[in-house]
């Protein structure tokens, strides 16, 4: 719902830390004679990694070098050539091993390698959800948002009090890898792939939804590489003649010039369910309406044209009239900004036309 900036130094700082970790995991797999016991429908097989395989030669080149620290450090367009890198080896890549794949795959063998199932061991049982393997706290206040950049609705943070038995409790944002881990396990430790989040984001909405198609088209925008311009957030009105909150409709409205962007729009819905989450928000454009009719934004007039003043004052007093963030860099602290704005402007177009005519 927002664009977060890419904490370069808090990334790099992230990586140096985790390197040496990473690197001896991976070691480790690299090891003749390393192996995985899988067990599937009561039968037992052996997971390997093969002497001359697609995991070997992508487990090489994440080693302890340059490529390691680019896959824990590298913004979110280096990952995308991760994901295409895998994509190309084999779509099975990509799904965990059960019944069906092995059938599918490896019917008969009881050895064989598995991508998915080696990926997950280094970088997520034996990495993420390993316990204090990650910082999480300092990973969320690393990335500086009040406001989860999913849904814009609700307000995320770390708050730490007393329990009554004296003991600390700490509340805080949830971490939502944005390219699921169960799909894409090898990014399970990537810093650009951590996107704190409200718990009805990480649990119930987005969730574990793949964000890519079959076609390798993003479903949703990385709050990394977020674009607002992709859809915007309106209203009408149901009967003319009458205005209340129950005579209004909230309406989402999406850019589509390209396939691309129709996966998009698809995404949105599908995943977050983002034009059903704003539905019921009519009672706020309701708001917006009569704040425009008593006609609050001719003191803003009267300051920009009259005397001069700075315009962060004039984007606060905005922001205290309507509630928004006029600047979209700014998001990160208010809830519904994007949702406010939206609606401002198409009140402002409506008033505008009223008095023209």
């Amino acid at each position: 719902m927002f664009r977060i900036d890419y904490n370069h130094t808090a990334a790099q700082k992230y990586a140096d830390d985790m390197l040496d970790k990473v690197d001896d995991i991976i070691k480790d797999v690299l090891q003749p004679g390393f192996c995985i016991k899988k067990k599937i429908k009561n039968q037992q097989y052996d997971i390997v990694v093969e002497p001359h395989g697609f995991t070997k030669n992508f487990l090489d080149d994440y080693r302890k070098n340059t490529d390691l620290r680019n896959l824990l450090q590298g913004d979110f367009n280096y990952l995308r050539t991760i994901v295409e890198r895998v994509r190309l080896d084999s779509p099975e890549n990509f799904v965990k091993l059960g019944k069906r794949k092995y059938d599918r795959c490896y019917a008969g063998r009881p050895q064989f390698e598995d991508f998915h199932t080696i990926m997950s061991y280094i970088f997520v049982e034996n990495g993420y959800e390993k316990s204090k393997f990650v910082d999480k706290e300092t990973v969320v206040d690393s990335v500086g948002l009040k406001v989860c950049p999913y849904c814009g609705q609700s307000y995320i943070g770390s708050v730490r009090y007393p329990r009554s038995n004296g003991k600390i409790h700490v509340a805080k944002a949830q971490i939502d890898h944005f390219f699921p881990k169960g799909q894409y396990p090898f990014l399970a430790l990537s810093y650009a792939n951590f996107v704190p989040s409200c718990a009805t984001c990480n649990q119930t909405h987005k969730h574990i939804e793949d964000v890519m198609d079959n076609h390798g088209r993003m479903r949703m925008m990385s709050p990394y590489n977020f674009d607002e311009s992709k859809f915007r957030f309106g209203f009408g009105i149901k009967q003319a003649g009458w205005i209340d909150d129950s005579n209004i409709e909230v309406k989402t409205f999406f850019d589509v010039k390209s396939a691309d962007d129709l996966t998009l729009m698809n995404g949105y819905k599908q995943i977050l369910g983002i034009d059903k989450l704003y539905e019921f928000h009519n009672d706020i454009v309701l708001d917006v309406i009569y704040r425009k009719l008593i006609k609050l934004t001719a003191q803003y007039t009267y300051y920009h044209k009259g005397i001069s003043i700075k315009k962060s004052f004039l984007d606060r007093y905005i922001t205290a009239i309507y509630g928004y963030e006029p600047d979209p860099r700014n998001d990160r602290n208010r809830i519904m900004s994007k949702f406010l704005r939206d609606i401002v402007r198409q009140v402002d177009e409506v008033a505008k036309m009223a008095r023209l005519n």
